[in-house]
């Protein structure tokens, strides 16, 4: 029983933690969409994570994901794949980045989808929207936010950014740029007490 009950807490709190994402989404290509259609995930970690059995979810069914080799299988941290159709690679032999092929077919006018872990626990799941012209993607702006529909917007380059980082994306500041606004803000406060306390104090000159 206790091992039942620490199994079910590690699987809930990988889902909790759970640190790949669906970053961007092709839903409509040019021409046709058979083969031309991909989402891409990202690990917004920097630990690897092992893809082996997990499924993509569209239209209510719980694709497999076919890894063409076992290197393909770990995502690496801060690292893109997509997710393609079947002759995605037939069309695009050029295409250099990893990618894990299922069988799928988006919605244009937008859907549910879910990334599901190979207990079938939920990693992230959301509803995308018709946003993007006719050979554009769709972009996650904003990796840390979850859920918002207004954090999605249509890709300014035609054919989206496959498997590496959207010219979209919003540079979080890092922890020196945080140092420096709190330092800021705490000298201009320190400047306005005593500008306060000066002329609460002045001298009446009369």
């Amino acid at each position: 029983m206790k091992f039942k009950l620490i199994f079910f807490l590690i699987v809930i709190c990988s889902f909790v933690n759970g640190e790949v994402l669906v970053s961007e989404i092709m839903y409509n290509p040019q021409g046709s969409d058979s083969g031309n259609e991909w989402i891409e995930i990202y690990n917004s970690g920097n630990e690897s994570i092992n893809l082996t059995g997990w499924v993509l979810y569209e239209n209510e069914i719980d694709h497999e994901l076919t890894f063409p080799t076992e290197e393909y299988k770990i995502l690496r941290g801060k690292e893109y794949m997509l997710i393609v159709q079947s002759s995605f690679y037939k069309i695009h032999s050029n295409f250099s980045k990893k990618f894990v092929i299922s069988s799928f077919s988006l919605k244009n006018k937008g859907e549910v989808i879910s990334i599901k872990n190979s207990s079938l626990g939920i990693i992230e799941e959301f509803q995308y929207f018709d946003l993007a012209e006719e050979g554009y993607s769709i972009v996650k702006k904003d990796l840390d936010v979850e859920g918002d529909v207004f954090n999605w917007e249509q890709s300014k380059i035609k054919g989206g950014s496959a498997g590496k980082k959207s010219n979209l994306l919003i540079t979080q500041p890092n922890i020196s740029d945080n140092v420096a606004i709190i330092l800021g803000i705490i000298i201009l406060g320190v400047i306005l007490i005593g500008i306060i306390i000066y002329i609460m104090h002045k001298p009446n000159q009369s």
